[in-house]
């Protein structure tokens, strides 16, 4: 989304009131922005969420903090604001002091709109859009340069593409979602059968149903259901350059970050995360509330609120041990290769042929 600074000054209580959260010290400070504690400004509010920012806090210009309860009070030295969740306190500080930008709710006339699509009110469209027959938009939607919208798709309110988003014949895109730049929805599933030596592809007849408050990062790529739909279910959150297959079904409440591939026909439950680089094969189950850890690959069917690491993955305190115990083989290997030298055994490598004598 568009976001604009807003030129005001509030004071550290009002902010707390808006928050609904408790202040310390002058609540008549006057904060005019959030900033980073290194680079924060006099007059800007920033936030230390563990201990270790303190430090960078005793030399910051900021004139308030926003602290978590593990933060040791007596160390701040300007007024602050206490929260359970500072990250969220955060969030809600921007969105305060860079309130998103009005919509102007024009059509350009280099957008290409058919007669037979129904465009709500207040939407944007810029030039070079492209939005096909029986396509429905709904109210307070933003669609940048270079979008296609195709037959029979559905946009629910308040959604926003930017530049150069694909969305395919009959897929379905709920409200309040944001998808950027590149992704691609609705894209034919792979799917082919061999026949007489060559491949021969199998009709992707299905589609893509976006639930409402998605949002897709840059590049994505969402293919349609072979037959039925490939879900992603509502509040999931997707990070840049992920692939999911056909007849994927994604729960609610999902975290997937970059470069993730899910292969078709996935069962993935609610509130699961899936870190970055990591590989789930097709025609399995992940549990809901489970958690898969950077560059894994699962194989097989995961339990709900499970932890899993490696390749293949497995339950994570497993997959550390055995991390652990391959550290330890070079020294098991020469501790190996002493023993046999005081006994007068060939090691290893002598065994094998690869030494000759002198070496």
């Amino acid at each position: 989304m568009m976001y604009e600074k807003r030129d005001k000054k509030v004071s550290l209580k009002e902010l707390s009131e808006y928050l609904n959260e408790s202040y310390f010290g002058d609540g008549d400070t006057l904060i005019k922005g959030v900033a980073g504690i290194n680079e924060a400004a006099s007059g800007d509010i920033t936030f230390a969420v563990k201990p270790k920012y303190i430090k960078s806090l005793s030399i910051s210009k900021a004139s308030a903090v926003i602290i978590s309860p593990e933060v040791k009070v007596e160390d701040v030295r300007v007024p602050y604001i206490v929260s359970k969740n500072p990250y969220y306190a955060f969030a809600r500080l921007l969105e305060f002091f860079f309130p998103a930008a009005e919509i102007k709710g024009t059509q350009h006339p280099g957008a290409h709109i058919s007669k037979s699509a129904a465009v709500g009110k207040n939407v944007q469209i810029y030039p070079n859009a492209f939005i096909g027959e029986n396509a429905v938009i709904g109210d307070n939607c933003v669609i940048y340069p270079g979008c296609f919208i195709g037959e029979n798709v559905t946009l629910g309110d308040n959604s926003w593409l930017y530049s150069n988003v694909t969305v395919r014949e009959n897929c379905s895109v709920g409200a309040n979602c944001i998808i950027h730049s590149g992704a691609v929805i609705g894209a034919d599933g792979y799917g082919f059968v061999k026949n007489n030596g060559a491949y021969y592809k199998i009709p992707q007849i299905g589609n893509v149903v976006i639930e409402d408050n998605v949002e897709l990062g840059a590049n994505v790529t969402c293919d349609r259901a072979t037959i039925g739909s490939t879900r992603i279910g509502r509040g999931t959150k997707i990070d840049n350059l992920v692939h999911i297959a056909h007849n994927v079904q994604i729960g609610r409440n999902v975290l997937i970050v970059a470069q993730v591939g899910i292969s078709g026909s996935v069962d993935i439950g609610d509130d699961v995360t899936i870190a970055g680089q990591s590989g789930i094969v097709g025609h399995i189950s992940i549990g809901a509330g489970s958690v898969i850890a950077a560059r894994s690959v699962v194989t097989n069917d995961i339990k709900p609120k499970s932890f899993v690491s490696g390749f293949p993955a497995k339950p994570h305190t497993e997959e550390m041990k055995i991390k652990a115990a391959t550290r330890k083989l070079p020294a098991i290997v020469k501790d190996i290769n002493e023993i046999k030298k005081k006994l007068n055994m060939p090691s290893g490598r002598q065994a094998a042929g690869e030494v000759k004598d002198g070496e």
